[in-house]
């Protein structure tokens, strides 16, 4: 489709706009199966499309045509009934699911907004941020003085109206929804979860989720039943979502924290000096320590390096990943849960850096689905203004750019955990082979 075609725009009243918002429909429905078709293959790179592209077009209409959320019924039935199905990988939506995806990312949801909610809320905020120009047209003025304040307030109030109106629709998704979905609800509006969807699809940094990966990353937001996959675990347990973030069989969990510790590592080292991973602690000789640290020989935190709070002092961090789905953590709100991890480590760790290191101590304490503690968010800003200053690069843009970077690397080892080989590996014996060798006799 070529958009918005050359018979608009056309009054309220013109007997021609049905005809023409229908025929506008007709096109991006033609847009959407092509879409669909798609994402069968490329699911990521067809969400980036629908979001960042095909869906402007009927915003876009709807902000300049009023009355038109009636005829966008038929546009909705083909976003849930075609398009997003085989986007995420499933066979049907329900009505339930349906909702929770009409929601922004950051609310939890994919950003697949309803196109007859949103018609007349579009047309209403068009309205107020054109107010003056449409003053000026309609009273001849000769030139136009653009009150900019007045409009930086308009476009504030209608960011602010908007974002009342998803958060209005997630408080009632949540009172007609049982615990475990509010819980997930919850985890998956949690600052930086939603950072891979709203992400480009950029191989260069990462970005880029082949269909699989994809469809498993939407199985990790929603607890969804994976699919192609055995009912059992090796360690006899069922096969769930939830028990493949914490079954120690194949090692995995290792390989999650291990990866964002070597992140870690990789972006301190731009920015501070005499940067280790896995320092091991100068040995306790008879200081006195508090009931629960730990005062073994040979202890070692996860990353250290020099300069991050304050210039030449050695500041030490440890890492964690918890699943707040498991039976330990669910009964705790989010923020309790990682108030009680980042805890945990100061407990073992914090007097022992302080008093004997002479250092700082830092939990940094993530969680599956995506979120992580103050601690670890006050790394993170910190970090991204230090590179932001050397760089001479906008703050917002590193802090969202880092952000992004610990987020597709938790979910990338959170994806292979659902499918990874769990197994122990045995070799075959050497006389059980068959190298195919023939005999020859000289």
């Amino acid at each position: 489709s070529s958009g918005i075609n050359a018979e608009w725009p056309l009054r309220p009243g013109d007997e021609g706009k049905e005809k023409f918002v229908e025929n506008e429909i007709s096109d991006w429905i033609t847009d959407i199966q092509a879409l669909a078709k798609i994402g069968k293959t490329e699911p990521q790179l067809a969400y980036t499309a629908y979001v960042y592209g095909l869906s402007k077009r009927w915003s876009f209409l709807c902000r300049t045509t009023p009355g038109v959320a009636p005829q966008m019924k038929l546009l909705e039935h083909h976003i849930k009934e075609t398009l997003i199905p085989p986007l995420i990988g499933r066979d049907y939506i329900s009505d339930e699911s349906r909702k929770i995806f009409s929601l922004p990312a950051r609310c939890g949801g994919l950003g697949f907004l309803d196109p007859i909610l949103m018609a007349d809320i579009e047309y209403e905020c068009s309205l107020a941020a054109t107010m003056q120009l449409a003053d000026a047209i309609f009273t001849q003025q000769n030139s136009l003085e653009v009150d900019t304040v007045a409009i930086s307030e308009t476009l504030k109030s209608i960011t602010d109206k908007k974002s009342s109106i998803h958060k209005q629709s997630l408080e009632q998704i949540k009172e007609e929804s049982n615990e475990a979905t509010i819980r997930i609800l919850e985890l998956a509006s949690e600052k930086g979860a939603s950072s891979w969807l709203t992400a480009l699809p950029l191989k260069q940094f990462g970005f880029l989720l082949n269909k699989q990966e994809f469809h498993d990353a939407i199985c990790l937001r929603y607890d969804f039943k994976i699919k192609g996959v055995s009912r059992t675990c090796v360690c006899g347990d069922d096969y769930s979502v939830n028990h493949c973030m914490t079954c120690k069989k194949g090692g995995y969990v290792t390989m999650r924290h291990n990866s964002l510790r070597d992140l870690t590592v990789e972006v301190l080292g731009e920015i501070c000096k005499d940067v280790g991973k896995e320092p091991h602690l100068l040995p306790v000789t008879g200081e006195s320590l508090p009931t629960g640290s730990n005062i073994k020989d040979g202890a070692r935190l996860d990353v250290s390096a020099r300069g991050i709070w304050t210039p030449l002092a050695r500041a030490f961090l440890d890492i964690r990943v918890f699943n707040p789905q498991a039976q330990t953590n669910k009964s705790k709100s989010i923020s309790q849960a990682y108030i009680m991890h980042e805890n945990q480590k100061k407990r073992e760790y914090n007097s022992r850096v302080i008093n004997i290191e002479k250092g700082s101590f830092t939990p940094v304490v993530f969680s599956t689905s995506g979120g992580m503690g103050p601690e670890a968010e006050r790394l993170l800003k910190r970090i991204a203004v230090k590179i932001a200053y050397k760089r001479k690069e906008d703050y917002s843009h590193t802090i969202t750019f880092l952000r992004r970077r610990y987020r597709f690397d938790l979910l990338r080892t959170c994806v292979i955990a659902l499918r990874g080989y769990r197994g122990a590996y045995k070799p075959d014996r050497v006389d059980t082979l068959d190298f195919n060798l023939v005999r020859t006799v000289y």
